[in-house]
């Protein structure tokens, strides 16, 4: 019977490598620089309520889980070949409240559904890591593995993140803040 003081050290080992893969694991978070950016197909998710979001969307086309039975709920439009998605936390005061965050995903070539700072569907990783990154896209960046890049305003709560293809092409863009 081995001991675990045998394998501590590779223990060690394991906990210090781990959080340094996270390409691997698919994930990638950057530090981001300048004033945080909330915006997503027009709507700021600091300022626009979800009532405002029903106004320029109209019903959505899918609402889960119910919200009579959770104090949670992602609604969902189809615009073309655009899904817009906006997710809010307490669902019982949903008109008046912020979304928790923005996502949209598909195909955008009329360009609609951009960031504030002008990132939108079909864009390359590299572009948006010059407009977003704190080193200006100037330093060592590998996504090669990643299907998710981050971007992260320090102690802020809002957050930009980008799903990726194995071209380095955004395919879905998301804008979350916690009020």
């Amino acid at each position: 019977m081995y001991s675990i003081k045998r394998f501590l050290p590779l223990i060690c080992l394991l906990c210090f490598i781990a959080p340094l893969s996270h390409a691997d694991d698919g994930y990638v978070e950057i530090k981001a620089g300048g004033k945080p950016d909330a915006f997503l197909c027009g709507f700021d998710v600091n300022k626009t309520t979800m009532k405002e979001i029903f106004a320029k969307l109209g019903k959505e086309d899918k609402r889960e889980p119910d919200p009579e039975e959770s104090r949670e709920a992602t609604f969902s439009w189809v615009r073309g070949s655009l899904k817009i998605s906006a997710i809010a936390w307490t669902i019982y005061e949903y008109p008046n409240r912020h979304p928790e965050g923005i996502e949209v995903e598909g195909a955008d070539p009329e360009k609609f559904c951009g960031t504030g700072r002008g990132i939108f569907l079909g864009d390359s990783i590299d572009h948006a890591r010059k407009i977003y990154a704190q080193d200006k896209g100037r330093g060592k960046f590998s996504v090669k593995k990643a299907e998710n890049v981050t971007f992260k305003w320090g102690e802020e709560d809002t957050t930009v993140y980008f799903d990726i293809d194995k071209d380095r092409t955004i395919t879905a863009v998301g804008v979350t803040a916690i009020p």
